[in-house]
């Protein structure tokens, strides 16, 4: 590798360094996000939320520009370049330390991506558990709002009844 592209590597090194940190500060955000739920403190779970749309924006951000370094180094090293790609295309470009290096950050990141899906999915349970019992509260709030309906008689029916008959007839 020329220094450019040793520069690049370290670009990306950098990059892939700061998604891990937001992806570790996302694990936080949502083991945190859970207690709240549960505890059911909203003002605080409100500003845990923003702070989490916030930081995946950034590694949305993080994300693009992985993705901008990656093609320039694939460009440096005159290779064929994909619209869709994934640090194993660099693989055949970089040293056996460099590659090491992108495995260990890419098994941390997955580690902490994968922890974060499962919170989110527990963390998506209790808000839904949450919503159907506002939901039966609200139910039971109209019940006793709403005027009931009543049912009385309104008019009269007279029967004639035959002797011997089973049926009766109504006039």
């Amino acid at each position: 590798m020329d220094a450019n592209q040793e520069n690049l590597f370290s670009k990306l090194v950098d990059v892939l360094l700061q998604m891990q940190e937001l992806s570790i500060q996302l694990v936080v955000l949502a083991k945190k996000e859970h207690t709240l739920l549960i505890e059911n403190k909203n003002v605080e779970l409100n500003s845990t939320v923003e702070e989490k749309d916030l930081a995946l924006y950034k590694l949305a951000k993080l994300d693009q520009e992985k993705t901008t370094v990656a093609l320039q180094i694939l460009d440096s090293a005159k290779a064929e370049k994909k619209e869709d790609i994934s640090l194993s295309d660099l693989y055949f470009i970089l040293t056996n330390d460099q590659k090491n290096k992108l495995l260990q950050i890419r098994k941390v990141l997955e580690i902490n991506f994968i922890s974060i899906k499962a919170l989110n999915e527990k963390n998506n349970l209790l808000a839904q558990s949450a919503l159907n019992s506002i939901r039966g509260q609200l139910d039971e709030i109209r019940g006793y709002v709403l005027p009931k309906k009543t049912y009385g008689r309104k008019g009269d029916i007279s029967k004639k009844q035959n002797p011997g008959s089973l049926v009766t007839v109504e006039l």
